[in-house]
């Protein structure tokens, strides 16, 4: 029997993550990425497609280990004396190998659907993680923005203060006025981009256009080593979509067996009773023996067509194989990237820009630097803020593809890590 135990294990993992994620979205907390994951598996269209093709591939299962339908013959009377009216039954019993190569064959088409379906919830969480990330980026920036613009308002009302006093010219208020519509227009884009976020994010999970999303959890900034030979063993053993190849390409070396199969005698049980017009006459039962010696070149063509279909298909696996390896590297690589790149910012860039601020402010204050410095600093402080802020998104993310790159599905996969 064909098993569905990791399907299940993906279904317990949904189910309890929806169930969760439902009651947590009605509630003050915070919406986490288990929670965003588990409603978009239990909602995505794409992953019910597949379910659908999966139940379908195991009715072939069935469908191909029964024994072929008999087949019912009546021959009528075509004159009054001329022929006889005759009744033939026949049941096919594929002792030749027929049916079991067949069976096999759909067996290993049905593994392919498991894949697939696995494939696909792989792809849904993927993709629900970046969009939540996503919204993440945005809504820190929407917020960043709003700081900005509340910071700005207050220097130009300083300045105008200043200026209508005499201590500052007047060219520092039209500054201080450019740069209070310039962060009013931040904020006006950046709360569009969020909007469109959410929208992307209710979108991978299902959920009807406009519905809150509410606040999200925060999002680490620090991370330990990835070790990429644990990575790649994980890749090679568990990326369904080369168990998918392989095994399309298992069927397709059983469809061969077919072929030959029926080449082979077969035995096929017989009633047969004649003139039945009047009554049964002359009934019986019979054994037939088929004996398919001659190939016209049909068998022998289909022979050279599925060895050929099945090599290109070895071949797939061969080449999926590669590409895992290809992609765990890169996607290890950007996970290093994104590391040391994100550990910059709490070993002192933030402290710095965050000094630069404060002591321009407090120059401004104090007379000794002029509002373009002070524009300068704060315009600083806020792309080094927008840039931790990438820092870690990009981190997260490249966490996510090296799990979708590693064939993983879980939340928080378990790779082994070292320094």
């Amino acid at each position: 029997m064909y098993k569905l135990t990791l399907v299940v294990s993906l279904v317990l993992y949904v189910y309890a993550g929806a169930v969760h994620a439902q009651t947590n979205l009605s509630q003050v907390g915070p919406l986490t990425m288990d929670d965003a994951v588990g409603i978009a598996i239990a909602n995505n269209p794409s992953i019910t497609e597949s379910n659908h093709r999966l139940s379908a591939a195991g009715q072939s299962v069935l469908a191909a280990r029964t024994l072929k339908n008999p087949r019912f013959t009546i021959t009528p009377s075509l004159s009054g004396d001329g022929s006889d009216t005759e009744l033939l039954i026949e049941q096919p019993l594929e002792i030749n190998g027929t049916r079991a190569a067949r069976t096999k064959a759909e067996g290993h088409r049905y593994a392919a659907a498991n894949a697939d379906s696995i494939t696909a919830i792989r792809t849904v969480v993927f993709d629900t993680k970046s969009a939540y990330l996503e919204l993440i980026r945005s809504r820190s920036e929407l917020s960043l923005a709003q700081d900005l613009l509340i910071s700005t308002m207050q220097f130009d009302q300083l300045t105008r203060d200043a200026v209508r006093l005499g201590s500052r010219p007047a060219i520092e208020q039209i500054q201080s006025g450019i740069e209070v519509t310039r962060a009013q227009q931040s904020v006006t884009m950046a709360q569009s981009i969020a909007e469109q976020d959410e929208a992307d994010l209710d979108t991978q999970m299902g959920q009807p256009a406009g519905s809150p999303v509410g606040a999200l959890e925060p999002i680490p900034s620090v991370y330990p080593a990835v070790n990429l030979t644990s990575v790649l063993k994980e890749a090679l053993n568990t990326r369904t979509d080369i168990t998918a190849a392989a095994e399309t390409a298992a069927a397709s070396l059983d469809d061969g067996q077919v072929i030959r199969a029926q080449g082979k005698p077969d035995l096929t049980p017989q009633y047969r009773q004649t003139r039945i017009t009047h009554g049964p006459h002359d009934g019986g039962f019979g054994i037939a023996l088929t004996l398919p010696l001659i190939d016209y070149g049909s068998r022998r063509h289909l022979l050279q067509q599925n060895n050929d279909i099945s090599k290109a298909l070895m071949s797939r696996a061969d080449t999926l194989r590669a590409q895992a390896e290809d992609d765990v590297e890169r996607a290890v690589a950007k996970v290093r990237s994104a590391d040391s790149i994100l550990q910059d910012y709490p070993k002192g860039l933030l402290d710095q820009a965050t000094e630069l601020l404060n002591a321009s402010r407090l120059g401004y204050k104090e007379g000794k630097t002029d509002i373009t410095s002070l524009l300068e600093a704060q315009r600083t402080f806020r792309s080094v803020e927008v840039d931790y802020i990438n820092a870690k998104v990009e981190a997260a993310r490249a966490r996510a593809e090296l799990e979708l790159a590693a064939g993983s599905y879980s939340v928080n996969p378990k790779w082994e890590i070292s320094k």
